[in-house]
């Protein structure tokens, strides 16, 4: 999952696929049209608050045909790149406002009727 920050609003996901070939979506409303969460809302190193873990599951499922039986393994925090955070974390310790760090989710899951025995 990905907080991309647009400006736009729409429920739809937007599927993309990554440079390693793993799908992600963004969207900028949720389902029940309430705002997407914000980029974070705690330190870019803490742990997924359970409504982030929520949102990246959604994310994941809506772009997916419907019907589609996924099944969860785990869904973590994907840490920031270092040279991202080494700003964030300069302004932390000497008392200033950080700028955002995107927080996003590293989602392990699978098809259910896709693995053979």
């Amino acid at each position: 999952m990905a907080a991309n920050g647009d400006a736009g609003v729409s429920a739809e996901p937007h599927p993309v696929v990554n440079g390693h070939g793993i799908k992600e979506a963004h969207i900028t409303k949720t389902a029940d049209g309430d705002p997407a969460p914000p980029a974070y809302s705690s330190h870019p190193l803490g742990p997924l608050s359970a409504k982030e873990i929520t949102h990246g599951r959604d994310l994941l499922v809506a772009s997916w045909p419907a019907g589609t039986d996924c099944h969860f393994k785990a869904i973590t925090l994907l840490e920031p790149a270092k040279a991202g955070l080494i700003p964030y974390l300069t302004a932390e310790r000497l008392m200033q406002t950080p700028t955002d760090i995107d927080r996003r989710a590293f989602v392990v899951y699978y098809i259910r009727g896709t693995v053979s025995d």
